[in-house]
């Protein structure tokens, strides 16, 4: 990149990054750039930026920076899409961003396509009754081999007067996410939330949902809606009304339920940046000339607000707060005259909350704690970075054990199924005949014949969707030494497959019955075999499958059949 400057700060602590550092790259303000290392460090560079407050940056698995976006320089009125050499990527020009939006946009890789989405709050001509509004549009960017090009801008997504927030985190369903966005104010009075969820740059869900309180000033709109880490919180500033609302989200449903507001804040002051580090939200208050600017914690456990910090308002005005990947938050601060040419210390640093999981002034926060050079000026905003490391909703993968063979006649205390334990996990196993327990992890099975077990485990930690099945077969016959019965000469061909299915069995000994089951342990086919050779049209959904020959003579053969 060029333009760095190897100016290095030092940290105290050496934080590794996740597996992904799509957020490694930080460009912003008017001409800012942090790089963050491995090792906690950060590198200042420049980038062609002069935003206010809806910035994005993208950088690869690695870290390396892709692009990010710049207010256009010559019309002030669109957003480019520029590269990591600051030149204008191919078709990227003209995206109709309001600059001026706090969470204006953010960049989701597609790993099933190797595409990034870019989603932003921008502005649409809305020709339903010949307005312009702004929405939710998307921009697609597609690698051709040697460069990065967008094939696609200024795609509306959502209807509607969206003003300022907007938030991303994943959903329970890996590569697919939750975007929500508030309605405005040009809709009347609102709580309403456009939600969406897209897979792999598709929309394949949305809706409204109406929730918390009803805004009807346009002060209410601003600020940053935010999500936690683990997606599980979404937090809303409703300014008119001098609170915070808490909400528990659901990331198989995209639903959010009011949790709880907080209060305590000055009447009728503005809030705006929201972060969170549990079991910690950090919030700022601007203020006017006459009054202070705020940085507040509040603590999630004890429900207690406390002041950090109180700044000269007519200089410092706090805005966007926003965590780092060395674990810090960083808050963004502008000079009241700033924009036109006032040159003061806030205009040229962030503030630095350096351990913000700790309860009060145990946080270390810094005033001004990181600054550039006087080329480099701040505004109100951050980059935006949806949880980029949050994978899909955890589940323990269900082990019902291997399959078995209980010796009817020299076992009476029957076989151990499953595996060890999980503290976060529950159990169903079904059928209940033959087992000890149905809900715990290593139930002993032993029943009078064979018999299929099927385990549905579920992660109590995550949502309702994320549970997990598995299969056993325990095999009851009886034993003579090493030599044991033998099972029913059969055979199913091809396994696994797409298409057609044969079952083979062997001549002049009866008849025999072909049955069929899925994991949930239901039979979704019952057929006889009348000739040695039966092929069976395939038309059941893809998975696995669990089979049963059983031969009129009493011999049972038993298998799974794969359908691709």
């Amino acid at each position: 990149m060029r333009g760095i400057l190897l100016i290095l700060f030092s940290m105290s602590v050496a934080v590794c990054f996740g597996q992904l550092k799509h957020d490694a790259n930080w460009c912003f303000g008017e001409g800012a750039g942090m790089h963050f290392n491995e090792d906690g460090t950060v590198d200042i560079f420049h980038c062609e930026t002069s935003n206010s407050e809806a910035n994005a940056t993208f950088s690869d698995s690695n870290g390396v920076l892709l692009f990010y976006v710049a207010l256009n320089y010559y019309s002030r009125q669109t957003v480019d899409l520029l590269d990591a050499n600051h030149d204008l990527l191919a078709n990227g020009g003209g995206l109709t961003l309001e600059s001026s939006n706090t969470n204006g946009g953010f960049f989701i890789p597609n790993y099933k396509n190797s595409t990034i989405n870019y989603y932003y709050l921008g502005s649409y001509f809305d020709t339903l009754d010949a307005s312009s509004y702004q929405g939710l549009l998307s921009a697609r960017l597609s690698f051709n081999g040697n460069e990065y090009v967008v094939d696609n801008i200024n795609q509306l997504l959502a209807r509607g007067n969206l003003q300022e927030k907007m938030a991303v985190t994943k959903s329970a369903e890996p590569n697919c996410w939750w975007i929500l966005a508030h309605q405005g104010p040009n809709n009347g009075c609102s709580n309403g939330f456009v939600t969406l969820k897209v897979c792999d740059g598709i929309v394949v869900d949305s809706f409204i949902q109406y929730v918390g309180a009803i805004q009807c000033d346009l002060s209410s709109f601003y600020g940053e809606l935010t999500f936690s880490d683990n997606g599980s919180l979404l937090v809303n500033p409703v300014g008119d009304e001098s609170i915070i609302e808490v909400y528990d989200f659901d990331r198989c449903n995209g639903v959010a339920t009011l949790q709880h507001q907080i209060s305590g804040f000055r009447q009728f002051s503005l809030i705006y940046g929201i972060e969170i580090t549990w079991p910690n939200i950090y919030i700022t208050e601007l203020g006017t000339t006459s009054d202070s600017s705020i940085l507040y914690q509040y603590n999630l456990d004890d429900s207690v607000l406390t002041v950090l910090y109180a700044f000269d308002s007519f200089r410092n005005v706090t805005y966007q707060l926003q965590k780092a990947p060395n674990g810090k938050i960083y808050l963004a601060h502008v000079g009241l005259f700033s924009n036109l040419g006032l040159i003061n210390n806030s205009t040229q640093c962030l503030s630095v909350i350096h351990n913000p999981d700790q309860l009060g002034l145990a946080c270390n926060f810094e005033p001004f704690g990181f600054c550039f050079p006087d080329s480099v000026k701040m505004n109100a905003g951050l980059p935006n970075f949806p949880n980029y490391n949050l994978g899909p909703e955890g589940v323990f993968l269900a082990n019902a054990g291997k399959d078995t063979t209980l010796c009817s006649n020299t076992n009476s205390t029957g076989v151990k199924l499953g595996a060890p334990p999980v503290p976060i996990v529950t159990y169903l196993w079904r059928p209940a005949i033959g087992l000890s327990a149905t809900n715990i992890a290593q139930p002993i099975a032993n029943p009078a014949q064979s018999t299929w077990y099927y385990l549905t485990a579920t992660d109590t930690t995550a949502t309702t969707c994320a549970v997990n099945t598995d299969s056993v077969f325990v095999k009851v016959e009886t034993c003579t030494g090493i030599t044991e019965t033998p099972t029913l000469q059969a055979k199913l061909y091809p396994n696994p497959t797409n298409g057609l299915f044969t079952v083979e069995v062997p001549q002049g000994t009866g008849g025999y019955t072909f049955r069929l089951f899925n994991l949930l342990g239901q039979q979704v086919l019952e057929h006889p075999l009348q000739h040695d050779k039966t092929t069976f049209p395939l038309d059941f959904a893809k998975g696995i499958y669990l089979y049963q020959i059983t031969a009129h003579s009493g011999q049972v053969k038993f298998g799974k059949l794969v359908v691709e």
